[in-house]
């Protein structure tokens, strides 16, 4: 079961020590580049890039690069480069899951018949 995941999921949960959240009920999680340089890379030494990071380094999320970058383009006339990416992305892989809190992010997730689920989502769960 694969689900695809931005960056606010991420980050929420890494700095509410409840991560292992996210592999306890996804198991694998992808990001795309956009969202891996976000968080890990811009977003080195902040609270929870080390736990993000370490996942990664444990094998259970990996980032995926996305091939359509013209829908990518598209989605960027409203969306960031994390939610584009993690969109088009799910889209791409038939994900099962797409982790998003963005509300515009969501409606377009959803008008492709992606499931979407935030962090509240995530913590109901």
């Amino acid at each position: 079961m694969t689900t695809i995941s931005n960056a606010s999921p991420l980050i929420a949960l890494a700095r509410l020590d409840l991560f292992l959240v996210l592999r306890s009920l996804f198991g694998e999680i992808v990001v795309p580049e956009a969202v891996w340089q976000e968080v890990v890379i811009q977003g080195a030494g902040k609270p929870g890039t080390e736990t993000i990071a370490r996942a990664a380094q444990e094998g259970w999320l990996r980032q995926q690069p996305v091939q359509d970058r013209l829908a990518v383009l598209a989605l960027r006339a409203t969306l960031g480069a994390g939610e584009s990416e993690a969109i088009v992305l799910a889209h791409e892989i038939n994900s099962i899951w797409l982790l998003l809190d963005d509300d515009l992010g969501r409606a377009h997730a959803q008008r492709l018949g992606i499931k979407v689920k935030g962090t509240v989502g995530v913590l109901i769960a």
